[in-house]
């Protein structure tokens, strides 16, 4: 009797069981239905009913079965809704299904939405809830790399490699960074492992490329150990691309080998081809750019770099995004008519109010603001919220006020922020000062969702000056560029009273500046020296000076776009580089020289540093050199290093230089300090994108000469065959005689004068 009891209950719970779920099963199906004939919005509807309904059991298994759901419209290719999915199941689901919907919305972001800051966001919380997830390692770590945060890349990337040690593609990618940051030797190793693991991996293969035609830049242009390096770099290229067509980073590095074995056709077509595959990547157009200005088509060039500048600065397809988190704040007191004075205010008070726009306005007219027409409020809000919020980077230059008669100006800042090799100067979304290569310095500025990575350094406690621009490691951009506005600036401050004692410079922290600014008589104790190096490192300076200049009368303020014919020199008819030169001479106690004979330098690139633009057969110009000398009584000869020497020694010997003579690089720089009517040959590089030297020659009063037979692209060596050494020789032999001829015409005046 007690067993009939039993099996009634038995089949009484499983009739309710059953009758339970039908009206479940039956919501599912209706679900699918929905989504299978894109009724998307009823689709939506029903899902939040039903887990708002479900208890917490059934609510994580209805998740689930929409989770899948969500992967079938994610391949299927139905984005925002796989997206709008995976956001409400994510809540109810497991760890593990939780961490794969965030790693799928990291993919939807980068892939679809182009916005790598909240892909990575996505990435990483994947990772935090499983951290073994092996694919958010691995995107989380190509975002990093991507945006050139190598040390977050490699970490990330040494954690996928931990759960997975034979994984080709992040061996492979892991040696592209290496590439990057001239880790030539673990690179190669990292390249050479990943394609053991795969002799089809494509990346390791084209990286592989680019690193033989590196080791290649040492050897002799015409050896048979160079011809081979390079041969076996263009046959990996090759196989590269034959493995993965569809790599833009194949492609541009086959282009890349192309162009350094002077084949700048198929360099093109390379180029072209990775810009297709991506064709609203900025990087893409730069490249041709620089591809075009090579060949020397100037017109093409300016097309390539002004769509590069287009995308770069345009929100969709731009990986900056406003790192101040008050930076659509400020934005907006600005358009409601806030001074410089009280902006900051206004911003605190907006902060607290965090109201909708239209509420924000009513009450910045409620604090009397008549700038503002009620009528168009709404529509200045949006405006301004729509270009700060979405993270449209733009070009500034309204806080420097140029005088245009000196052709230069000096800006002061509150509260901006320094970041980067370059020294980009920006606060919110706009950028002051950002180095003049293109704007270089715009893309490593900083991702708000990346600011709580960011090690930020705050120097509140003086005012400042930057002296950090455009590439600050080179010798002759900080000759041009810093000690320029050094100039500036010490003429400015003099007539600020009280400011100059207060006021502290910072400068590139590199061998050349430290030694610069010793010899200059600027205390350690008024520098902060900056290194730069690391992006995701920062200053934060309260009060910062800025000092810039024209370069022509065609230039204009509010013009955010720089040619590719803009010279960031300053200009030689009003120039400070006159002011560098006697200063530099004057803090080196150069003696003015007395002797008759002509002193002629030649300039050597650096042996070991230094892997392109250095002369093969180099014996060759050596050797008729000395012959020269040999012939003529009058000359002396000296063979030299700049970069070996101090700064000082280096301003002592070129100024008692007659004539000059070397491959285009740093070293000539130090032509600045000759005598004037002294002459300058250079062997100029086919790519030049500025004329520097004869930019120097004007400055100090030279003739500058080119050997067009000498000439190389800037990747390459200088090759002196026999016609090269006899057409130095020849330009040699009329520079030696325009000399001659200067001497003699100014021997009755103060040789110290022509310093």
């Amino acid at each position: 009797m007690k067993f009939y009891y039993f099996a009634a209950a038995t089949l009484l719970f499983a009739v309710l069981v059953c009758a339970r779920q039908k009206p479940f099963r039956e919501n599912m199906h209706t679900i699918h239905r929905d989504f299978k004939y894109r009724r998307i919005t009823q689709g939506f509807e029903k899902i939040a009913k039903m887990l708002k309904k479900l208890p917490s059991r059934r609510r994580s298994e209805a998740a689930m079965e929409f989770f899948k759901l969500g992967i079938t419209e994610h391949s299927d290719g139905h984005f925002n809704t796989a997206m709008k999915m995976y956001k409400i199941v994510s809540p109810h689901l497991d760890k593990e299904s939780r961490a794969n919907a965030f790693s799928n919305l990291g993919l939807i972001y980068r892939e679809f939405k182009g916005d790598k800051a909240v892909a990575l966001s996505y990435f990483e919380k994947a990772v935090e809830e499983i951290p073994t997830h092996r694919n958010a390692l691995r995107m989380a770590a190509q975002v990093y790399h991507e945006m050139k945060f190598f040390s977050s890349a490699l970490r990330f990337y040494r954690l996928a490699l931990d759960i997975q040690p034979e994984d080709s593609m992040v061996l492979a990618n892991m040696c592209d960074i290496q590439r990057q940051m001239k880790n030539y030797t673990k690179a190669k190793q990292l390249c050479e492992n990943a394609i053991k693991i795969d002799p089809n991996a494509a990346l390791a293969q084209s990286s592989l490329a680019m690193l033989l035609v590196h080791e290649a830049g040492f050897l002799p242009t015409f050896s048979d150990d160079r011809k081979q390096k390079m041969g076996k770099a263009k046959q990996l290229a090759g196989l590269a691309l034959t493995n993965k067509p569809g790599l833009v980073t194949v492609w541009s590095n086959y282009a890349e080998v192309a162009k350094s074995m002077d084949d700048t056709s198929t360099a093109k077509k390379a180029y072209v081809r990775a810009r297709d595959l991506q064709p609203q990547n900025p990087t893409g157009y730069h490249n041709i750019g620089n591809l075009e200005l090579y060949r020397g088509n100037m017109l093409e060039a300016s097309d390539a770099y002004r769509l590069e500048l287009q995308y770069r600065l345009s929100f969709q397809h731009s990986q900056q995004q406003c790192s101040e988190d008050k930076g659509e704040w400020k934005a907006a007191a600005y358009a409601w008519g806030a001074s410089i004075n009280d902006s900051d205010k206004r911003v605190e008070i907006l902060m607290r109010e965090n109201k909708e726009a239209k509420e924000i306005i009513n009450f910045s007219q409620r604090k009397g603001n008549s700038n503002v027409d009620h009528e168009d409020s709404p529509h200045v809000a949006r405006e301004f919220f729509t270009r700060e919020n979405g993270g449209l980077v733009s070009v500034q230059q309204t806080e420097i006020v140029f005088n245009k008669t000196k052709w230069y100006g000096v800006g002061r800042i509150m509260n901006a922020y320094i970041q980067n090799q370059h020294g980009t100067v920006y606060k919110g979304c706009k950028i002051y000062l950002g180095g003049h290569s293109y704007l270089a310095g715009v893309k490593n500025i900083g991702f708000r969702v990346l600011k709580g990575k960011m090690h930020t350094i705050d120097l509140h406690y003086h005012a400042y000056a930057t002296l950090v621009s455009f590439n600050m490691r080179n010798y002759f951009h900080f000759i041009v560029e810093a000690l320029s506005r050094f100039v500036i600036f010490e003429q400015y401050f003099s007539s600020q009273v009280g400011l100059a004692e207060n006021l502290k410079y910072i400068v590139p922290n590199r061998k050349h500046a430290v030694n610069i600014m010793k010899i200059l008589g600027v205390p350690d104790s008024k520098i902060h020296w900056y290194d730069g190096t690391d992006p995701s490192v920062r200053l934060h300076v309260r009060e910062l000076y800025l000092a810039d200049w024209f370069t022509s009368t065609k230039d204009t303020l509010d013009d955010p776009y720089v040619s590719p014919t803009h010279l960031f020199l300053p200009p030689t008819g009003k120039s400070t580089m006159a002011s560098v030169r006697k200063n530099l001479i004057a803090a080196s106690h150069i003696e003015p020289s007395t002797r008759a004979e002509i002193l002629i330098l030649y300039v050597q690139r650096a042996r070991v540093t230094v892997s392109h633009r250095r002369v093969d057969n180099e014996d060759e110009i050596l050797d008729s050199l000395r012959e020269f000398r040999r012939s003529h009584s009058d000359v002396l000869l000296d063979v030299v290093d700049p970069g070996s020497m101090k700064v000082e020694a280096q301003v002592a010997l070129f100024s008692r230089a007659g004539v000059i003579i070397g491959p285009h690089g740093a070293g000539l720089t130090n032509a600045l300090f000759a005598r004037k009517g002294s002459a300058l040959i250079e062997f100029p590089v086919k790519d030049a994108k500025f004329p520097y030297y004869n930019y120097i020659s004007k400055v100090a009063g030279l003739k500058h000469w080119v050997v067009p037979e000498l000439s190389c692209s800037g990747q390459n060596n200088f090759f002196a065959g026999k016609k090269a050494v006899e057409a130095l020789m020849r330009t040699l032999q009329y520079a030696y005689e325009d000399v001659l001829a200067t001497r003699s015409k100014s021997n009755a005046r103060d040789i110290g004068n022509e310093l």
